[in-house]
């Protein structure tokens, strides 16, 4: 099995699958030939990973068949898919920290002798990582990798199992430049193998840089099959999303410079263990400004945005917001109108006019079983007009969401269903609706485009830029560096909760950033 370019390693015809009643997948057809890497393109919900999920025994499908080299499987577990040389790298690794390298690798393998020789099973490991550019020690422990190379630990599983059909979901989404360029040096040393390699994404940029041919999925069909060198970016966009996405919003003025509206002094924050999140973060954002907040997930963004927002206790620093000028000076402000924030409520912080969009829309963003009108309202049912004398007036409410719909564009759910059972996009639309209708002076956006489709991605970017232009400041938190080289007027690189560096527009660079995001020296330091 194997080795041999151009033979099918993959051939699944007419794959359909419902989960709960709702389609996922309709007659799917889909190639893949040996020593090649395919990529499977498509937006959230498009049916990527359940037609992967079905090819790795992690799904059974409800109408189809499956050949590897032109053998019929049936799959019913995992197991029976490895057993048939498939193997699949989900996006949440499932690795031991406590264990070495080694360990993880070997773990629950059957054909583990107990008669072999620890030192023997370090050498095996050792020559399957050396034979596909995988850089690693055997006898580190796991906890001690970074995301990357945990990440590559999970596909040397895989080989050192013997896996011939490599499916990777997802796998650049929390890598930094420099460890996604390292993983397109071993997904070509499988190739070259002779290996399948598939790779699931939305990134059209590293498709082309990785990959040799792309099916695009639309929900949950496939719509088309291209050579990568034969189709351009607008169209992979146009058959991905079906439509052309609209070019995006520009600002219409630049940031006042002289004008701080939120000062972060010496912020620290603790996580839920008790130790340091955010050490020592300063920090000036200006009116119409956005300042990006860079960093590899877990590395005190959350903590950050939490203490930012009222919902996480500040250990010591200050958080001052200032007023725009010939705005009314509060009691508790200075001269300037300078108001000490840190520590006050969400509520109040959000009566002064900082508000938050959450990192999970879901969970945290809106209350699930209420309705769109509900949550629209979540922040202001207690003030005129939508209350008089502690009585709530449904007809203002039905009005505030007629306008926050017409003005947000928000589609779906009718009025008296459930808020979730809108899309992602739409309830991202809901919470910046909610939050962006009380005039805010400070907008803390936590990955506020993450999970999104294109269409969806595009729709919130224009909104927080359209919001620049009343003067509103954003912190805008995310892992993607393209968006925030595109949205950001400043850049802060976040590592362990320290600040790396900060960057201008004109010194944006991926390898820098992303060098400082795994907490490297920039080049030239």
């Amino acid at each position: 099995m194997g080795g041999s370019s151009g033979r099918l390693a993959v051939e699944m015809t007419g794959i359909s699958k419902s989960f709960f009643g709702q389609s996922a997948l309709t007659d799917v057809d889909f190639e893949v030939r040996w020593g090649e890497v395919h990529a499977l393109l498509g937006e959230n919900g498009a049916g990527k990973s359940a037609l992967c999920s079905i090819l790795a025994g992690l799904y059974r499908a409800d109408q189809g068949s499956i050949r590897i080299d032109g053998h019929l499987v049936d799959f019913r577990s995992p197991h029976d898919a490895l057993n048939a040389h498939v193997g699949m790298v989900y996006q949440e690794f499932r690795l031991v920290n406590e264990f070495t390298v080694a360990e993880n690798v070997v773990l629950g393998d059957p054909r583990l002798s107990r008669r072999l020789k620890w030192s023997e099973v370090e050498e095996s490991v050792a020559e399957a990582a050396a034979a596909y550019d995988i850089d690693t020690d055997p006898r580190q422990l796991v906890g001690d990798l970074s995301v990357g190379e945990r990440q590559r630990i999970e596909i040397l599983k895989l080989l050192h199992r013997d896996a011939r059909v490599l499916v990777l979901d997802e796998p650049t989404s929390v890598l930094t430049p420099s460890e996604v360029r390292e993983l397109f040096n071993s997904m070509d040393a499988l190739r070259r193998s002779g290996k399948a390699v598939i790779l699931i994404s939305h990134k059209i940029n590293e498709l082309r840089a990785s990959s040799d041919r792309v099916t695009i999925m639309r929900q949950g069909r496939r719509v088309a099959v291209e050579k990568l060198e034969d189709i351009t970016n607008d169209d992979l966009t146009r058959l991905m999303v079906g439509r052309k996405i609209a070019a995006p919003r520009t600002r219409q003025s630049p940031p006042a410079l002289d004008r701080p509206v939120l000062e972060v002094r010496g912020l620290n924050v603790t996580n839920q263990d008790g130790r340091v999140a955010v050490d020592s973060f300063d920090a000036e954002v200006h009116q119409g400004e956005i300042l990006g907040i860079a960093g590899i997930a877990g590395n005190g963004q959350r903590e950050l945005v939490e203490a930012l927002a009222g919902l996480k206790p500040v250990q010591s620093g200050t958080v001052r917001l200032r007023r725009p000028p010939g705005a009314s000076e509060p009691d508790s402000g200075d001269s300037a109108g300078a108001i000490d924030v840190t520590g006050m409520s969400p509520r109040d912080l959000i009566e002064i006019g900082i508000v938050h969009i959450p990192e999970d829309r879901r969970a945290v963003g809106v209350a699930s079983g209420l309705d769109v009108g509900a949550n629209l309202c979540m922040k202001s049912y207690w003030k005129e007009p939508l209350s008089r004398r502690g009585v709530m007036s449904m007809s203002a409410v039905r009005t505030l969401e007629e306008g926050l719909r017409a003005d947000f564009d928000i589609r779906g759910g009718d009025r008296n269903l459930p808020v979730s059972i809108l899309s992602g996009g739409n309830i991202q639309k809901v919470i910046l609706a909610r939050e962006l209708s009380q005039s805010p002076a400070v907008v803390i956006a936590a990955y506020p485009t993450r999970g999104l489709d294109l269409g969806a991605v595009a729709n919130v970017r224009d909104i927080l830029i359209g919001q620049l232009e009343t003067g509103t400041a954003v912190v805008l938190v995310s892992e993607d560096l393209d968006e925030l080289f595109i949205m950001s007027d400043r850049l802060i690189v976040l590592h362990a909760g320290r600040i790396m560096g900060e960057f201008e527009p004109a010194d944006y660079d991926r390898e820098t950033v992303g060098a400082l995001m795994s907490g490297g020296v920039a080049a030239g330091d």
